[in-house]
């Protein structure tokens, strides 16, 4: 069945002109906390400088594919510069390819003389296209730590000494009805990205109903997308936006250029010391550029910002909800099992906790399930997924193809990597009530 995407609405839109006004940095907030995602205009970048920076990429992409492949092609993901190939599943018949270009870009007088040297004019016009949006991203970090009630030089020069990624891709046109996914579902490790694009073909879910959503284009503005390392400084305030692309249906070849700003490659990210208190304890280890490079080099599938959380503790009350959830999929009685839970103080013995005997249909909502015992344990998990107090976590169709396998037979655990025998159904989380964030399951 064809995939039907709705246009997402009410995406914030920030006047650059106005940046540092109190209505804007608190529109800044929302567009950051309830999105991840917002665009920016009258920024100040002349069309010219623009025009030109799609074109030049334009034109490195048409070069025949012996010249690119000699000078650029690697597989290495912490080469500077790298040009690259994947197959982009387009329609049932038939495979095309998404063609891409990584070039470090700060400081841009240390990496220049490494960029592609053909088409000729490739340096001068993306150099200065990429100085004028690093102008950009300094000012819209200042602006995003004000947002935070965090001073506008927090962290500043970091940031203005930190790197700059570039990451331009090139999408053939897709004429079945059928169009794939250019880019998957990822989120950027960047603290921001500012994404530019010739035409539409940006998806972000959509946190109101954890669907996909189509981004409008908005002729001159620039995207700015949240990634994992705001998330960090932000502990959790903000979080990084799932997001894919793909490729144009109509609109010939797409291009797309985006910028992602870092901190140094050793450089260690962790939440701001004034956002974390006894109510919002510190949520994320320290973690720098050069670990989210090593972890993709590793080729391993687990998202960056999983492998940088601290574990949250359930409480016994959300540990019946799932429980209950899952009894209500059938597991009870016959095929009952046990939860592994574990206080987190190393010190504490493991505990096992039954699962509920029975279950209602409206288990999740049952007001018998309101918070009294709030005991602090942890389970072993159905399927993998952002965390339990990400609300919402991922859509159903990305969820449904990251879950953990269940053993129904062994009454004793919860087999995270075994064969499954009976797969749970698809995961997401669901909205908060009663103070209780309860999962959907199904």
């Amino acid at each position: 069945m064809e995939e039907t995407i709705q246009i997402i609405e009410k995406l914030p839109i920030i006047d650059f002109s106005l940046l540092h006004h109190d209505s804007v940095i608190k529109k800044i907030h929302e567009a950051c906390r309830n999105f991840g995602f917002f665009h920016v205009i009258n920024h100040g970048i002349p069309d010219s400088v623009i025009e030109d920076a799609l074109n030049v990429n334009s034109n490195f992409f048409d070069l025949p594919m012996a010249m690119k492949e000699e000078e650029l092609m690697s597989e290495d993901v912490q080469k500077p510069v790298r040009f690259g190939r994947v197959q982009v599943g387009c329609h049932e018949n038939g495979m095309l390819s998404r063609d891409f270009l990584k070039l470090y870009a700060h400081p841009i007088d240390h990496f220049l003389n490494l960029w592609p040297s053909n088409p000729p004019n490739y340096r001068e016009k993306m150099g200065i296209y990429a100085t004028e949006v690093r102008k950009l991203g300094i000012e819209l970090f200042g602006a995003i730590m004000e947002s935070l009630n965090l001073s506008p030089t927090h962290l500043k020069q970091n940031f203005e000494h930190g790197a700059q990624m570039i990451g331009i891709n090139s999408y053939p046109q897709c004429l079945g009805s059928n169009v794939k996914t250019g880019v998957a579902a990822h989120t950027d490790h960047s603290i921001i990205t500012i994404l530019l694009q010739s035409s539409p073909g940006l998806h972000i879910v959509d946190r109101l109903d954890s669907t996909w959503k189509s981004v409008c284009r908005i002729e001159g503005s620039f995207e700015i997308i949240v990634g994992d390392h705001l998330e960090v400084i932000s502990n959790g305030l903000y979080k990084s936006v799932l997001h894919r692309a793909i490729p144009s249906s109509n609109n010939g070849t797409r291009f797309s250029i985006a910028n992602l700003y870092s901190l140094g490659m050793d450089e260690i990210v962790e939440p701001a010391a004034k956002l974390v208190d006894e109510e919002r304890p510190k949520s994320y280890k320290g973690s720098s550029l050069r670990d989210f490079l090593e972890l993709l080099s590793s080729k391993d599938t687990i998202p960056f910002i999983h492998t940088i959380k601290y574990k949250r503790s359930l409480t016994i009350d959300e540990y019946m909800v799932i429980s209950a959830l899952l009894i209500n999929l059938g597991m009870s009685q016959t095929n009952q099992f046990n939860f592994r839970v574990r206080n987190f103080d190393e010190e504490e013995p493991e505990k096992e906790v039954e699962p509920l005997e029975s279950a209602t249909s409206n288990t999740a909502e049952d007001s018998s399930l309101e918070p009294q015992n709030q005991t602090k344990c942890t389970y072993t998990p159905v399927c993998i997924m952002p965390e339990v107090d990400l609300i919402p976590a991922i859509p159903k169709e990305e969820a449904g193809t990251n879950l953990f396998n269940m053993n129904s037979d062994d009454k004793n655990k919860v087999d995270a990597g075994g064969t499954c025998t009976q797969k749970v159904g698809k995961c997401v989380l669901g909205s908060k009530k009663n103070n209780i964030r309860h999962l959907i399951i199904g």
